[in-house]
């Protein structure tokens, strides 16, 4: 996979940011989940029940994220490193 390379020009943002922030949204919907669902293993039945879309809809948020992550343009080869270890910990910690 070719690396992409972006810089910034005379102070504007660039895009390589999106990495920080696509790691730092991935990790706020993966803590969301987990706060939910610990909420919903001690829910009663209604409670559980307004619980649930919104569980979904966090699930489908991380889903969108994580299948953006990759594709997301690196501006160096410190963000690069980054994104590689963030990746590594995930599949390590899906096995």
């Amino acid at each position: 996979m070719p690396i992409q390379l972006v810089c910034s020009s005379k102070g504007k943002a660039r895009e390589g940011d999106a990495v920080v922030d696509l790691i730092a949204a991935h990790r706020r919907a993966i803590s969301e989940l987990e706060c939910l669902g610990k909420r919903l293993m001690h829910a009663e039945e209604a409670e559980a029940q307004l619980i649930g879309p919104r569980l979904d809809a966090i699930l489908a948020n991380e889903t969108v994220i994580r299948r953006q992550a990759p594709m997301a343009p690196v501006a160096d080869v410190g963000e690069l490193k980054m994104k590689a270890a963030y990746f590594a910990r995930l599949i390590f910690l899906r096995t």
